[in-house]
């Protein structure tokens, strides 16, 4: 599953190829949920999509968003690098700085 992680994480995404690639990762999940206990990497996938589709016209709440669901499992350049368009970027960039403190 981690693999497939990787590869959702390498596409460009806008909210309608999020909401299909969710509606898909719950199908495999529930597939999977039937033969095993606990099915690794299905909730990081989820909380990464989910980010993806908030909405990022806040970009102080997107960040919060970002920090609260991605429990470090993935960083915040690799949540920019998987917008299909980049034009909110630098916003999103910055708020995520400005709350983190961080400098790049």
């Amino acid at each position: 599953m981690s693999y497939l992680f990787v590869k959702i994480a390498e596409l460009k995404y806008d909210r309608t190829v999020c909401e299909k690639i969710m509606e898909d990762v719950g199908e495999i999940e529930t597939f999977l949920m039937a033969h095993h206990k606990k099915v690794p990497h299905i909730k990081m996938m989820k909380n990464f999509l989910k980010i993806l589709m908030f909405p990022k016209d806040n970009p102080e709440t997107f960040v919060q968003n970002f920090l609260e669901l991605s429990s470090s499992n993935f960083t915040f350049y690799q949540i920019l690098k998987a917008f299909k368009t980049q034009k909110l970027s630098a916003p999103l960039f910055i708020a995520y700085k400005k709350i983190t403190g961080k400098k790049g």
